[in-house]
Formats: structure tokens, sequence, C-alpha cells
């Protein structure tokens, strides 16, 4: 009988921590969700946690997740974050529209999109190169007016000569 109370608990150990997959990326469905020292509702609060923050897991403890935010290890209740998914990553697309040769400045405009569920308000790096050489390099900052979820932005960069070859960076 205790070898089959055992093996049970074994199991039901196994199974349970397969189920935990650590290096996750959580965020909170709210802002001001509480990180505690504890997995406990009267928890020392370490800090509270903004809408949209990024969480890292490090360990599950019944209705806990213990995570990494800005430097602070703490715990934070299930019901008050979600995993990241596919779709909340940031994806930027940046697209040349067309280009105007006046004078032999060339005007290229592009198309800056956000297909994210939420909106960008990082810097996009738009790179250009003609024969291999560098023929542009410009970056757009939109902090101070993000580009909306599903929204697009158009950016204009003038340069001494056409381009053959696009790249593209983005960052928060």
């Amino acid at each position: 009988m205790r070898k089959r109370i055992f093996a049970i608990t074994v199991y039901v150990t196994l199974a349970l921590s397969a189920q935990v997959s650590y290096g996750e990326t959580w965020t909170p469905l709210r802002g001001g969700v509480r990180l505690t020292d504890r997995p406990q509702i009267n928890g020392r609060v370490l800090t509270t946690i903004p809408a949209r923050a990024r969480l890292k897991q490090l360990d599950k403890r019944g209705y806990w997740v213990k995570v990494e935010y800005q430097g602070k290890i703490g715990w934070v209740p299930l019901a008050d974050v979600r995993l990241v998914t596919a779709e909340d990553k940031q994806q930027i697309f940046v697209v040349h529209t067309h280009t105007r040769n006046v004078g032999g400045t060339y005007t290229h405009i592009f198309n800056i999109r956000n297909t994210a569920k939420s909106s960008f308000s990082g810097t996009v790096t738009i790179i250009g190169y003609d024969s291999g050489e560098t023929a542009f390099k410009e970056s757009f900052s939109f902090a101070g007016k993000p580009i909306p979820a599903r929204g697009t932005r158009k950016a204009t960069v003038n340069a001494n000569s056409d381009f053959s070859k696009l790249e593209y960076t983005s960052s928060p």
C-alpha cells in the first residue's frame, strides 16, 4: 500500500512539474498589479506593475507566479496576469511606397505599420543601401506620438541617391 501511495505521489508531482514552463513571459491584465515578496495576499509589496509590462516567469506555486520585473523578484497572483502570446509582441513592418527625384535629391516615402494589438512607442531605423554602400540611415522616434495598434505612420527620407536594398529595425 505504501509503495502504491509513493508511486502515485511521484507520478502526480512529475505531472504537475511538467506543466510549469519556466522562462515564459507574462503581462498584467491591468495596471497596478502588486509584486509581493511571497505567494500570499498579505505579502510585503515590492512594487506595483503597470499594464503591458513584461514579466519573466521563474517559478509557479498554486495560484501564484514568481516573476522578475525590473530586477526585482517576487510573486503575482495568476488571476492578475496572463501569458504573452505571439500576437502581443510588437510587429513593425516598413514598406517603401514611392520615390521622387527632384534635382538629384531622392525623397523616399515609407509606411511604418504596427500589426500588434498594442501601440508602439519606440524607435524605427530605416537603412537604404545602393551598390553595397549606405545611401541613407534615418531613425524615427514614436515616443511622443505612438503608432496605434494596427495603425500606420508615414515617414519621409531625403537622400542623395536611390537604393537597391532596404533594412529596418525597431526597438521599444
